[in-house]
């Protein structure tokens, strides 16, 4: 009574392609939810800005706009590295 053990796994197939095209798209989500999250921070800024008295300084400014743009850069960058 021969059994080969190799041959039992031949017909199996993972589906590598749906795998990877499905953890694509997951990381996508999670990219876009990122960025997103830094439109809101910036919305939310100037909502505390109306309500609160903030110092009228730019650097408050500057920092959140420099928020969403390393956010959006890097995202996008994160985005180009996955697709290859």
């Amino acid at each position: 009574m021969d059994i080969d053990f190799t041959n039992i796994y031949d017909g199996i197939n993972i589906g590598v392609s749906l795998t990877g095209g499905l953890v694509k798209v997951l990381v996508a989500i999670i990219l876009f939810a990122i960025v997103f999250y830094s439109f809101m921070f910036i919305l939310k800024f100037r909502v505390l800005q109306d309500t609160i008295d903030i110092s009228s300084k730019n650097i408050s400014k500057l920092i959140v706009g420099a928020n969403l743009i390393v956010s959006l850069i890097g995202s996008i960058l994160a985005f180009i590295l996955i697709l290859l």
